[in-house]
């Protein structure tokens, strides 16, 4: 059977300027076989991890920009071993918009903070210890 695309990649390369339903026209009108084919290259060739970074780090930029803070920052100096602390109300949205993601891919954004309540207002941030377990990414 003669396939149109070699893999996922050539596949993008075609259709990536097109609308969302364009897209779907295009795949569910491809063969079963094809559409599998892609599926596999697609996993296999990490673009589902390439596809997931942009999406985080597009929320990142929305965050930065809506709540004026840089969760990576932030991120970097708690790791550090620095405290932060940040409004509770602020930090729950934060961490509802990534905990919906796979930790493998929202790792890099909200990964070892361990949040501690001051009061109804306030969470710190802190860096999560292990105790002599091995931390699980």
């Amino acid at each position: 059977m003669k396939t149109i695309f070699k893999d996922f990649a050539e596949y993008w390369s075609h259709i990536k300027p097109l609308s969302f339903s364009q897209r779907d026209t295009i795949f569910n009108n491809l063969s079963l076989s094809e559409q599998k084919r892609l599926k596999k290259s697609y996993m296999e060739e990490g673009w589902e991890d390439v596809e997931m970074r942009n999406i985080l780090d597009g929320l990142i930029d929305n965050i930065k920009d809506d709540l004026n803070l840089d969760i990576i920052f932030i991120r970097t100096k708690v790791l550090s071993g620095k405290s932060f602390y940040i409004k509770k109300a602020q930090w729950d949205f934060i961490y509802d918009v990534f905990k919906q993601f796979n930790k493998r891919h929202s790792y890099y954004v909200i990964g070892d903070i361990e949040p501690e309540i001051v009061n109804n207002e306030t969470i710190l941030l802190k860096k999560k210890e292990y105790y002599g377990q091995e931390k699980n990414k």
